[in-house]
């Protein structure tokens, strides 16, 4: 668009995070699945099966290679519908539910929570990861960022975090 159709004033975009080339198939696979749990998770407002894109669109316009789609379909689909995962995709369990949430932590930085889940006492961060259960302790930190700021958003809440494996597994981190 031309300087005269912007909008006058604007701040410049923040950047969340670095975007890094993916050295393995490994990698590739979680940003996929990653973005795949984005669009499907149901958040306030929509059940599951609601992003009103079919399924095809969704994994091209995500770049998904066709060769990755259908197993990473089935993979995103078999953790929306896990049992044990249930209360936090099912929105009969929950009271609001949120994809890759912004906020701006204590030292003014930008960050992305995968999915935030209320419920009537307590909050839930969850984070999805790729790799193997045997890295979470690498992401506590991270976890314990994120617990710490939605602290103080969600008063009076018990704030709890955990890691969603590709595999299914749940791994609260305290």
């Amino acid at each position: 668009p031309s300087s005269a159709t912007m909008p006058p004033n604007l701040p410049p975009q923040i950047a969340v995070g670095q975007r890094r080339d993916h050295d393995t198939a490994a990698q590739n696979q979680g940003t996929w699945l990653h973005a795949l749990l984005e669009h499907l998770a149901p958040v306030s407002g929509w059940s599951a099966g609601q992003t009103g894109i079919e399924k095809n669109t969704m994994l091209k316009r995500l770049q998904i290679p066709a060769e990755a789609c259908e197993s990473l379909w089935q993979r995103a689909q078999q953790l929306l519908s896990d049992q044990s995962l249930q209360r936090f995709f099912d929105a009969n369990f929950y009271g609001a539910a949120y994809n890759e949430l912004a906020y701006v932590n204590a030292a003014g930085e930008l960050k992305r929570i995968d999915r935030l889940v209320e419920f009537d006492t307590e909050v839930w961060v969850l984070d999805y990861k790729f790799g193997s259960p045997e890295s979470a302790a690498r992401y506590r930190p991270q976890m314990l960022e994120y617990q710490t700021s939605m602290q103080d958003i969600y008063v009076g809440k018990m704030i709890s975090c955990a890691l969603i494996f590709h595999d299914g597994t749940f791994m609260e981190i305290v």
